[in-house]
């Protein structure tokens, strides 16, 4: 070997000695920021551990710099500089589906899902097929109301991942959101079968059966297990004698209520109410509602008003000549149309009344009764409702304990008043020229308790449709289009619908609409209460489980003496009560 050889080879050398001092020293210093890291998240300190982990991993790439860098930004408080902080070591990263997937998830947590959605979006174009990321995406897909698209994305996951009981549960929560329940509760049901431990599970489950009005034998038996297992398990006794009531087994359902009562001293308070309210619903389906009122008053242990607790003593039925009553609202549109059946009761005992409501409902409420003072229910409550002129408080719904025997001596319709020249007006655009019988139309009940169980197809009301002489008209809130082209399609039916008007934005119009029919045939719903206490003529068709307001017998409603009930037995099918229906509303 010559010198100049030997001489290339010991630089060579060097060089190399030198490199490996060098790639050492830079290991050296990236372990003991790593290490200093760990320490200041130990210590809680989240952004300067971020700091020292995001530069390692910037200049080295090293994994474990990646992993430290993670958690310590989900660790970062505020949640935008969390964001801000994750968001470097995405742009850091781009192709590190992880990090790509775990920043997806920060952004959900504060909301906002348009980026978690690109987020999650970049992690699948690098893993495709991640039924983790995939399951990620569909959240906010959801949170967006992007319900279609999220449903597509949890079947995928389903395939990918069948035994995995969080993808059935979102599928079905992607199902119940587009109103398709019966499909929702296939998965919760498969969702409660691989974990049945988790109650989330089980309640949905529960939930997509009860408003489907379906599996009732299913969740008996989920019930009589949970009491054989623990007789004391006083949820499942409650949703249990729900159901008996429900399947027309009420004096069961009673009796099981009955064996509570001696032990009620011993539940929560919360639980004495349900037990309560539970006791009242059966006693108004038997009819006595005067018993049941006292009852039902416990409902208000279980709910604070919207607005917050009154300021006001609770009204018990002292005298009151001269006296102001804040009377405040609850529940829904049809239930507080229902309850100003008495109003004018508490009006007969020379009370001075502030009426407190649904926003749209003032114009109605203020035009029907204009010695009271209507003001929209608000949180916080409007000044009105805690002026110091105000003597004392009750809720609507419990005006029936002190007043029932005077509502029943006098009931009559119509106590609610639409706007007379925009009904007259209606009526005669409705009616085209022609002479026939006006018929509104109100077929589900979307909104609630239990709306599968209420509601009907409108393909199901063919024998109405055949009736002579009648213009149908379209009572029905909400997007009926599809609907009524089936209609149209199958059944050469023109089902009526006036685009000018939302029927649940404009109340009032809604009322002047009811009042331009000749009759009204409704579910149980707004609809319903609110022909009723127009006085129109009205038929009800009820499910085999009405609720409690309509009673659990007769066809008639106790509220509204021009209302027809036209009842259908558990089991039966619905044709035979809409041909009762089309009877009915053709001898009118």
């Amino acid at each position: 070997m010559n010198r100049a050889l030997r001489r290339q080879q010991k630089k060579q050398g060097r060089q190399g000695r030198q490199g490996r001092q060098g790639t050492g020293r830079r290991a050296g210093k990236a372990h003991q920021k790593l290490t200093r890291a760990l320490a200041s998240l130990k210590a809680g300190n989240a952004a300067d551990a971020f700091g020292d982990a995001y530069s390692v991993y910037a200049k080295n790439g090293l994994q474990d710099a990646a992993e430290i860098a993670v958690h310590a930004a989900l660790r970062i408080e505020p949640m935008d500089d969390a964001v801000a902080a994750f968001s470097k070591l995405a742009d850091a990263a781009p192709t590190n589906a992880d990090i790509q997937n775990d920043f997806g998830g920060l952004l959900c947590q504060a909301n906002r899902f348009a980026e978690a959605e690109q987020a999650f979006r970049r992690a699948l174009e690098l893993d495709a097929d991640n039924g983790e990321t995939l399951f990620n995406l569909a959240q906010p897909l959801m949170a967006q109301d992007r319900h279609a698209e999220a449903e597509a994305v949890f079947r995928r996951v389903v395939e990918l991942l069948p035994e995995n009981p969080g993808a059935h549960a979102g599928l079905g929560d992607a199902l119940e959101s587009q109103e398709r329940l019966l499909e929702a509760s296939e998965h919760f049901r498969c969702a409660h079968r691989l974990e049945p431990a988790n109650k989330r599970f089980r309640k949905k489950l529960e939930e997509a059966l009860r408003n489907c009005g379906v599996g009732f034998e299913e969740r008996e038996k989920m019930y009589r297990a949970d009491l054989i297992n623990d007789p004391d398990n006083f949820q499942s006794a409650m949703q249990l004698a729900c159901l008996l009531s429900d399947t027309e087994r009420r004096i069961v359902a009673r009796e099981l209520i009955d064996s509570w009562l001696p032990r009620e001293k011993d539940l929560a308070l919360h639980d004495q109410a349900q037990l309560r309210e539970i006791l009242s619903e059966l006693q108004f389906l038997s009819g006595d509602f005067k018993t049941a009122m006292p009852n039902y008053h416990w409902r208000l242990k279980r709910w604070e008003r919207w607005g917050g607790a009154p300021v006001q003593p609770e009204w018990r039925g002292e005298p009151l000549d001269g006296k102001t009553v804040l009377v405040f609202a609850e529940q829904g549109v049809g239930d507080q149309v229902m309850f100003m059946a008495i109003l004018q009761d508490l009006q007969a005992r020379g009370a001075r009344v502030v009426l407190e409501c649904d926003p749209r409902l003032i114009p109605l409420f203020g035009r029907s009764f204009p010695d009271v003072v209507c003001v929209p229910v608000e949180k916080p409550p409007v000044q009105e409702t805690v002026s110091t002129d105000i003597d004392f408080h009750v809720a609507m719904g419990s005006l029936g304990c002190w007043l029932w025997d005077d509502f029943t001596s006098r009931a009559s319709v119509p106590y609610l008043h639409a706007d007379p020249e925009t009904t007259a007006t209606l009526r005669e655009e409705y009616q085209d020229g022609s002479s026939d019988r006006l018929l509104g139309i109100a077929w589900k009940s979307p909104g609630g308790k239990a709306p599968g169980v209420k509601s009907l197809a409108l393909t199901d009301l063919g024998a109405v449709f055949e009736l002579p002489g009648t213009r149908f008209i379209d009572l029905q809130y909400g997007d009926t289009k599809a609907e009524r082209e089936v209609l149209r399609s199958e059944r050469g039916v023109d089902l009526f619908h006036d685009d000018r008007y939302d029927q649940m934005d404009d109340l009032d119009i809604f009322a002047a609409q009811i009042s331009a029919m000749d009759a009204v045939l409704a579910v149980s719903g707004s609809a319903a209460h609110l022909a009723g206490a127009l006085g129109r003529p009205t038929c009800v068709l009820l499910s085999p489980a009405p609720q409690w307001k309509w009673g659990g017998a007769g066809d008639e409603a106790v509220w509204y003496p021009n209302v027809q009930l036209l009842r259908r037995a558990y089991g039966e099918p619905s044709d035979a009560q809409v041909k009762r229906a089309a009877a009915f509303i053709g001898d009118l």
